[in-house]
């Protein structure tokens, strides 16, 4: 009986990873595809610009000017950096600090 139980644990342990390992490639999926989508979508658009405008002679100087639009870009990097850096100091910090305590009870134990 208990053997059965055993197996039905194993059974169910090896159906959870999989299950596991499935919405973990499900979620790498729909983490990667949104950029091949976006690169693709700017492609076919630059792709279109180009088609308009060859084999034609033109005199217009084409200029793409957002001032705004340059700054706030430039603002939201530089924020997400700095946020991205004092969230890795902070991670970097609290993981020295579990592991100095884990290194010190295990040189206790030795």
């Amino acid at each position: 009986m208990t053997k059965k139980k055993k197996e039905s644990d194993a059974v169910k342990i090896a159906r959870a990873n999989r299950h596991t390992e499935w919405l973990r490639l499900i979620g790498k999926i729909f983490d990667t595809l949104p950029k091949y989508i976006l690169a693709g979508f700017v492609l076919y658009i630059f792709k279109d610009m180009v088609h308009e405008l060859a084999g034609k002679e033109t005199l217009t100087n084409i200029k793409i000017d957002i001032p705004f639009l340059s700054n706030t870009i430039g603002l939201l990097l530089g924020g997400g950096g700095l946020a991205y850096g004092i969230r890795q100091n902070k991670l970097r910090k609290d993981t020295i600090q579990q592991q100095s305590k884990r290194i010190k009870d295990l040189e206790i134990c030795v």
